[in-house]
């Protein structure tokens, strides 16, 4: 209830904003989530990802913490380098405003905080407190960006708004769960906190520079696109993300963590079990993207001209040029979880880096031969479409080796 309630809100926000906010103004915003988006990939090292399967509660808490601790520094190196950026105009970063780098700092640690509570509230199964989270982020966003775009209807009040988002919530989720954590590090001796980390260490050695790579992938598009075409066009194609982040964001996250929570005790507690999960899990997930995936491809103009305004039609346009990609992405992302419990980083390292390479070589291409905005668009949806369905043989190659067998209900 709680995930379709943001859901909702989200998507009655859009129109107002962008009657309020032109495409520019939402480049912008795009170039500063698309740094914000891959900048937090390595800010706890990704420690995090080893709560939900942690060994014992004791293992958890010390992966929580230790996931906090590293959020800071990482944070204020991450600022360094978007200042860096900035300065040099890389990517059309240069279009941003120096105060962007000081936000960024902000935002980044307060996801590295939200991130790691939230692993450990997945671990407890707990999906409520996330769900209520994840409510007042999105409805805190929404609110803040309308207010603060009747003020001054530029990239700040977008940023501004960005950066209240990702605070609401977490006082909520620091309450629901830092005593519990807390009690469990009592005593805690940087020997044995070093001890949990080495432990971990194949989480920084394979999940970290693949996670980094596939976000990398995944957030490319709009920064390439401004150098292409202008921040205009990084503003149309923002738009579409923002649309296709509602069922990604809320829908398919909410499904991952499910999934990962109940293959996390199947693996533990009965690994002959996993597969029909996994089978039921891609069914249901193909089942609810279509829906949005045949309405955007055959009306995908006309409703952003009567939803969002004339103005924004061909951001429509892109959007359904972007459907094969959003369908695969909305099925394949939520099952890639498993990698992270059935040890399948190795594999997932080197299809990450063959995706990265794909996606270089279409934009040299697009360069070249002179392509158009929209063709551009539609290469990246094909090949990124191309690259979800080969990892999901990937997956399931993963998930036969580790589990012939009975089924598995989920938890939670």
């Amino acid at each position: 209830m709680g995930t379709a309630a943001a859901q909702a809100f989200s998507m009655l926000a859009a129109p107002l904003l962008t009657r309020i906010y032109q495409a520019p103004a939402f480049g912008q915003l795009a170039l500063f989530t698309s740094f914000i988006g891959v900048a937090s990939v390595g800010i706890s090292l990704k420690y995090e990802l080893g709560i939900v399967s942690a060994t014992s509660e004791a293992e958890a808490a010390q992966l929580t913490y230790a996931s906090v601790l590293l959020t800071v520094p990482m944070s204020l190196l991450s600022g360094g380098i978007l200042y860096l950026a900035v300065r040099s105009s890389l990517l059309g970063y240069g279009t941003l405003p120096l105060f962007s780098v000081l936000l960024a700092v902000g935002a980044l640690t307060l996801i590295g905080v939200f991130t790691a509570l939230r692993y450990w509230v997945i671990r407890q199964g707990r999906f409520a407190v996330i769900a209520k989270t994840t409510v007042w982020q999105h409805t805190s966003r929404a609110i803040a960006q309308v207010v603060f775009g009747t003020i001054s209807a530029g990239p700040a009040a977008l940023m501004f708004g960005e950066l209240i988002g990702r605070a609401a919530g977490l006082v909520h989720l620091f309450r629901e769960s830092w005593k519990q954590i807390s009690e469990l590090l009592v005593g805690l001796r940087m020997h044995d906190l070093l001890h949990t980390l080495n432990a971990n260490r194949k989480l920084i050695v394979y999940s970290l520079p693949s996670t980094f790579i596939d976000t990398l992938v995944a957030n490319l598009p709009v920064p390439l696109l401004v150098k292409l075409y202008g921040i205009e066009a990084g503003g149309y194609f923002a738009l579409v993300q923002r649309v296709l982040a509602v069922p990604l964001g809320l829908i398919a996250t909410s499904v991952a963590d499910t999934f990962h929570s109940s293959l996390a005790i199947c693996a533990r507690d009965n690994p002959s079990e996993m597969r029909r999960l996994f089978k039921r899990t891609s069914l249901w997930l193909f089942l609810i993207g279509i829906v949005p995936t045949v309405l955007l491809a055959g009306f995908g103009d006309s409703l952003f001209r009567m939803i969002f305004g004339v103005q924004w039609a061909r951001a429509g346009t892109l959007a359904a040029l972007s459907t094969p990609w959003f369908l695969t992405q909305f099925v394949v992302s939520p099952l890639s979880r498993l990698v992270f419990v059935l040890s399948g980083q190795e594999m997932k390292l080197v299809y990450d880096i063959v995706i990265l390479l794909g996606m270089l070589s279409v934009v040299m291409v697009s360069f070249r031969a002179g392509w158009s905005l929209g063709r551009t668009v539609w290469a990246f949806s094909l090949i990124n479409a191309v690259a979800y369905v080969i990892y999901y043989l990937i997956l399931v190659g993963i998930i036969n080796r580790a589990t012939p067998g009975r089924e598995c209900e989920a938890h939670g």
